[in-house]
């Protein structure tokens, strides 16, 4: 996994969290969608703080693939 841009994964990232990865379920893991940057927060079935000790985990996590980020990109065709 790449660095995230300036540590933090940016507004609209789907974060997947492997099985039991940074105290998610150990059946299922779990998805998330970032909706601030500051504070960090996520979304899924509620509203959560994506505190420091979430934030290292993924970027430890991230590096073994039990965690993934995706990050949208705008990907529009040009005028013709």
């Amino acid at each position: 996994m790449e660095e995230l841009p300036g540590g933090l994964p940016p507004i609209g990232a789907i974060v997947v969290y492997g099985r039991s990865q940074c105290g998610f379920s150990p059946a299922h893991g779990h998805i998330e969608i970032v909706v601030s940057q500051n504070p960090p927060k996520a979304c899924s079935d509620g509203y959560t703080d994506m505190d420091k000790g979430r934030l290292t985990c993924i970027r430890k996590k991230g590096k073994t693939g039990a965690v993934s980020v995706y990050i949208p990109v705008n990907d529009a065709a040009p005028d013709e």
